[in-house]
């Protein structure tokens, strides 16, 4: 990726919500894609927040008990 083409440390957040939305999508080029991408403006906090999404994201919630199959 060029310099040009580099990802704005304000679209973090805005990488963050579509990879969630792409996990959740069961979309694995989309994920891929998007990783590529916030791989270039990573640091520790921002792993550490889509790490968090993710799981907030993707665990049951209180009534997952209740939920039919």
């Amino acid at each position: 990726m060029d310099a040009e083409e580099e990802v704005p440390s304000a679209d973090v957040p805005a990488l963050i919500s579509e990879t969630v939305q792409a996990v959740r999508d069961g979309d694995d080029p989309r994920i891929r894609v998007l990783l590529e991408r916030l791989a270039q403006r990573a640091d520790t906090e921002t792993l550490l927040l889509l790490r968090t999404r993710l799981n907030e994201d993707l665990s049951p919630g209180p009534d997952a008990a209740h939920r039919p199959e």
